[in-house]
């Protein structure tokens, strides 16, 4: 068995390279974040190469073997759009958490401390709610350090001349 070789037929190693193709693509919507609309792109990105490639007058033979997009004409624009979505992101988290969450939390920490003495529940919920504020702190810093940084004037210029020479 150490120095057999074992040979696959070209047809069974077709078959274990789509089944394992398959289980990877089914897989990405769960494991990668955004993971059905990375999965959409990519499938869209495909069906538009397809089209390209059996078009009656096709310009490349044989189609489409590759493809690019130019992060200079989109970046900005993504990476604003990235950062007002953190920010209702962070909002409606935030108040969910008021109206759901931190009810049931002090209803629960309540029922257990009820023998506590009363200064270690202002304590407690100080903390939580100290913790909930840092968080959302926490949160917003860096989408609210790209809206600013991405709207200056000479950062929108450099942005412009890139897409521009591009």
């Amino acid at each position: 068995l150490l120095h057999k070789t074992v040979a696959l037929p070209p047809e069974r190693q077709h078959a274990l390279m789509k089944q394992m193709a398959r289980l990877l693509w089914d897989e990405i919507p769960r494991k990668v974040r955004f993971g059905r609309e990375l999965r959409q792109f990519v499938e869209s990105v495909g069906k538009f190469a397809q089209w390209y490639t059996y078009r009656p007058t096709a310009p490349n033979d044989p189609g489409v073997t590759g493809t690019a997009i130019k992060m200079s004409e989109r970046a900005r624009k993504w990476i604003l759009i990235f950062a007002i979505y953190s920010i209702i992101a962070a909002i409606i988290s935030t108040l969910l958490n008021v109206v759901y969450l931190m009810p049931a939390i002090r209803k629960q920490m309540e029922a257990q401390a009820a023998n506590a003495p009363p200064v270690a529940r202002s304590i407690i919920e100080a903390s939580m709610y100290g913790g909930m504020v840092f968080g959302v702190i926490f949160t917003l810093t860096l989408p609210i350090i790209i809206l600013w940084y991405f709207n200056r004037a000479d950062i929108k210029a450099k942005f412009a001349a890139a897409a521009a020479n591009t």
